[in-house]
């Protein structure tokens, strides 16, 4: 299945949770200099200035970086570890799956409660990322889940429930 667990597939988003990323890459107390929109997902209507897109049949990505976004758009096939340098992840799914012990979700939330940023980490990294994703969430605050649980809340937001 596509999702958290796939290093190589993404999941749409939840409307809402998109607007918060846009709004964290608009927020200059915010380091969110970047997000994807799977394909599938709801495009804004306007970004804010000096932001910009990228697109491919995967998705698009949106980031106040030109370079990141020209990368993006020359890349040949997208890799989890592409994918983990734009969106500044600590770590890419398959490196947080082969680092061993058990993966969490790790989801920095902004003030309203909705997801800014999102990814799995290994339990090494989990200082360290929550450090990184507070800084992208002025206010917030992070969470972990398990993979599960954060599959199940992306597929819920996603379905209204």
């Amino acid at each position: 299945m596509t999702g958290l667990l796939d290093p190589d597939g993404t999941l749409p988003e939840p409307a809402e949770d998109l607007a918060a990323q846009l709004a964290a890459i608009a927020d200059p107390a915010s380091t969110k200099s970047t997000m994807f929109l799977a394909a599938g997902s709801p495009e804004p209507a306007r970004l804010p200035s000096g932001v910009g897109t990228a697109r491919r049949q995967e998705g698009m990505l949106i980031s106040g970086d030109p370079a990141r976004l020209r990368e993006f758009a020359a890349a040949g096939r997208l890799t989890d570890a592409d994918m983990a340098r734009w969106l500044d992840y600590p770590e890419s799914k398959g490196a947080a799956l082969a680092a061993g012990g058990i993966p969490r979700v790790l989801e920095a939330v902004g003030r309203q409660g909705r997801v800014v940023q999102q990814h799995l980490a290994s339990p090494g990294s989990i200082p360290a990322a929550t450090r990184a994703a507070l800084a992208m969430v002025p206010g917030g605050r992070v969470r972990l889940r398990t993979p599960q649980a954060a599959v199940a809340a992306r597929l819920a937001g996603l379905l209204g429930d």
